[in-house]
């Protein structure tokens, strides 16, 4: 249209690329092989630099060989990756997730295999479907890689995903119990022949592989049963357990808890409830859904960390994952992904998909992160059922009158949202 800006977001997607982010939606974030990995909505992002900017990732989606949609969980080892995922689908109405099972690579992300929760499951016994059945809980240990799948409970593979064993974090049940609580696992850290299970009833510890039991929930100090992330840290000469938790009903409540006895006493010393934890000597980083935090004392204070990029003009407020490697720091969020390489007192913000051209001239309005100058629809598509909203921002390279249609994909106009104007 004529001095004004039309926007059709149908046309504004972007096409599937490996040289770049495809997605600044993010999730876990891991650091292993001097290298450091995204979980995304789109799949997973290796970081290959020296820009922060989406040219300095290489991403890696279906197309490459792993599972389809987002990245639910993420362990690496040196060259070894797996990674969850996960996508949505309308059954009856209704939205329900449905787990693309695991995907593992050997050598870096060079090569991927798919294995398929069919793969998995079957020569188990179930469950027969991958609906409701994502893994959330990923790790690696002396060749051993355990995964927490949501229905169909704890797994491992010894001999890099080809056979699977069952390990129910429950040993009142020989078979799987899909009524069960403990057996619906959310998060998993293994180290030698120990084993930490998050479950939606408390948290489970084996120390022989898993043949045997623990259990920790509200009644042994746990704030809630609802155990949504694990974490260990080595620090003052003892090995520290975290665990973030939410409340399953009455008498529970969201928090932050700790263990330095193997699970004897337990400390509730935070009221949030983090999806990821990391640590730096005594210092804790933890992201969660008020903010990104920071605590010098073990988790007895704590100060949010402001995550704004001052150039870009972008913000980030709550927070799925962050990653120290040394003073460097990784945030992310649903709505971008941050990097500081200061120890959190700067930041730069990735936190839109696309930086996209004028249909006014054809012409490119923002070179890079660092101009302040897009034009953007994200997320697109979006559900607003699951994402509550979509952000429309422009920019012009001189005064205008705009006009913002929106069209769905057949091309019908869905509403206007501004008519010419100023």
């Amino acid at each position: 249209m004529l001095n004004g800006l039309s926007l059709f977001l149908a046309l504004l997607a972007l096409p599937a690329s490996e040289e770049r982010l495809v997605s600044h939606s993010g999730g876990d974030i891991r650091y292993g092989g001097g290298r450091v990995w995204l979980g995304t909505s789109e799949g997973l992002a290796l970081w290959k630099g020296p820009e922060f900017e989406p040219k300095g990732f290489t991403s890696f989606t279906q197309e490459d060989g792993i599972g389809r949609g987002a990245v639910s969980a993420l362990a690496v080892h040196g060259d070894t990756v797996w990674v969850a995922t996960v996508y949505d689908t309308t059954l009856g109405g209704r939205s329900y997730q449905v787990g693309d099972g695991l995907s593992v690579s050997l050598d870096g992300g060079r090569s991927w295999r798919h294995i398929t929760n069919e793969d998995i499951f079957s020569p188990l016994g179930g469950p027969g479907t991958p609906v409701q059945n994502p893994a959330f809980g990923l790790a690696i240990s002396d060749g051993t890689v355990w995964a927490a799948f949501w229905a169909g409970s704890l797994v491992r593979s010894d001999d890099g995903g080809s056979t699977w064993l069952r390990v129910l974090p429950d040993t009142s049940y020989e078979k799987i119990n899909y009524t069960s609580l403990r057996h619906r696992t959310f998060d998993v850290l293994a180290y030698g022949d120990t084993v930490w299970v998050g479950t939606a009833a408390g948290i489970s510890r084996s120390d022989d592989g898993g043949r045997s039991w623990r259990y920790y929930t509200v009644k042994e100090g746990l704030a809630g049963n609802w155990v949504v992330t694990l974490a260990r840290q080595f620090v003052g000469g003892k090995w520290i357990i975290w665990a973030g938790v939410k409340s399953t009903g009455e008498g529970e409540r969201d928090g932050l808890c700790r263990t330095s006895d193997d699970g004897t006493t337990w400390e509730v010393v935070w009221d949030r409830a983090p999806w990821n934890l990391a640590f730096v000597d005594s210092v804790v980083w933890a992201a969660t859904d008020e903010g990104l935090y920071r605590s010098s004392d073990l988790g007895r204070r704590w100060e949010e960390v402001v995550v704004e990029d001052l150039v870009a003009r972008e913000r980030l407020e709550k927070f799925i994952g962050v990653c120290v490697v040394g003073d460097s720091v990784w945030a992310s969020s649903d709505e971008g992904i941050a990097l500081s390489v200061d120890g959190g007192e700067s930041w730069r913000v990735l936190k839109v998909p696309v930086w996209t051209a004028s249909l006014d001239e054809g012409e490119v309005l923002g070179e890079g992160p660092s101009e302040p100058i897009k034009t953007y629809a994200y997320r697109n598509p979006f559900s607003i059922s699951r994402h509550g909203r979509t952000r429309i921002q422009y920019s012009l390279s001189r005064d205008a009158r705009v006009s913002i249609y929106i069209y769905d994909l057949g091309g019908r106009l869905v509403r206007r949202l501004l008519q010419d104007e100023p």
